[in-house]
């Protein structure tokens, strides 16, 4: 018996033990500040006309993307939906988008909507990104006479 726990000794005793270590790291960046610049304003429209806002002219709607860490990495989504509500029946709006590092939609560069698309870009030098939106709706021959709206919403983080 003493034989038996003595080799048990020695064979716990010359288990060799491993170790392995990793870090915990984490970069702190500035808040991303999203602001609603220019609604998408179709302004007074008449019933069964098309109206159309291109996303690169100065009537585009827009938003700005700001304080963010410079040159880094976002992803950004837009929730469109996709009527007008208001006095009487739904108008639908379809939608176009681009994006740019000024604050320029002549200059800005189309990106794919639909209901919600996850865009990925670079912030510029000084931390910033613009999104603009256009638009298309076609009120019915029909359509009652008052305001109609929606609520566009930005998303955006550090990807």
């Amino acid at each position: 018996m003493k034989k038996l726990l003595l080799l048990t000794l020695l064979v716990f005793s010359t288990s060799a033990m491993y170790a392995q270590t990793i870090t915990a790291d984490a970069n702190v960046v500035t808040a991303l500040t999203l602001t609603g610049v220019n609604d998408l304003d179709f302004g007074s429209v008449v019933q069964n006309t098309l109206y159309t806002i291109a996303y690169n002219t100065a009537s585009a709607g827009s938003f700005s993307i700001t304080g963010g860490t410079a040159s880094t990495e976002i992803a950004f989504s837009l929730d469109l939906p996709t009527e007008l509500t208001g006095t009487g029946d739904p108008i639908g709006i379809t939608y176009t988008a681009g994006w740019h590092t000024a604050n320029d939609a002549t200059a800005s560069t189309a990106f794919t909507t639909s209901p919600t698309t996850e865009q990925v870009e670079d912030l510029n030098g000084s931390g910033a990104l613009y999104v603009f939106i256009g638009g298309a709706i076609t009120p019915d021959a029909a359509q009652t006479v008052g305001a109609y709206s929606a609520t566009i919403t930005l998303t955006a983080a550090y990807n």
